[in-house]
């Protein structure tokens, strides 16, 4: 099963990260959730492959069809594959997006391109949260200065010996 080379593998890569353990057809790994817009990392063993869910936002797949050939598709690779996308999504190297009518998600590598039928008006999150800030255009243009003009700005502060009304 590719559980049993699994769940070692996620326990000695992210130990104090809360990984609860299963047995199919339950989840085998559950990681709680960084942040809860983006929700718990589940994995399931469904005999030939393992999926990956990611919260109710999106799920992926890692099974024999992902290799070059059935030789290199053994319970051991696909293992490490699962642990080493966990890996990237657990470094925000992963970004999750769904569409705004809720019919259609997925996720692409962060620095590769936006795939098209993710559209820039997706909601889009990483592991730590959600990107919503980062995708708005020239957002630190005007938020940065902002930030540091109200940070001088005077305070107003009642004097000694006045009421304030």
């Amino acid at each position: 099963m590719i559980r049993d080379h699994l769940v070692p593998m996620l326990a000695e890569r992210f130990p104090g990260r809360g990984l609860a353990t299963g047995s199919p057809p339950d989840p085998i790994a559950v990681f709680p959730a960084a942040h809860p817009r983006v929700g718990d990392v589940s994995v399931t063993d469904d005999g030939h492959e393992a999926t990956v869910f990611i919260g109710e936002i999106t799920h992926c797949h890692f099974g024999p069809e992902h290799f070059s050939s059935p030789e290199e598709a053994t319970e051991l690779a696909i293992a490490e594959s699962v642990a080493d996308f966990v890996a990237d999504l657990f470094a925000d190297r992963i970004v999750l997006w769904t569409a705004a009518d809720g019919k259609g998600a997925g996720f692409w590598r962060r620095g590769d391109d936006r795939p098209g039928f993710a559209n820039d008006a997706a909601p889009t999150y990483v592991w730590s949260g959600p990107l919503d800030l980062e995708r708005t255009r020239g957002w630190k243009r005007y938020l940065v200065p902002f930030l540091r003009a109200l940070s001088r700005a005077p305070r107003s502060r009642p004097r000694r010996g006045s009421a304030r009304r």
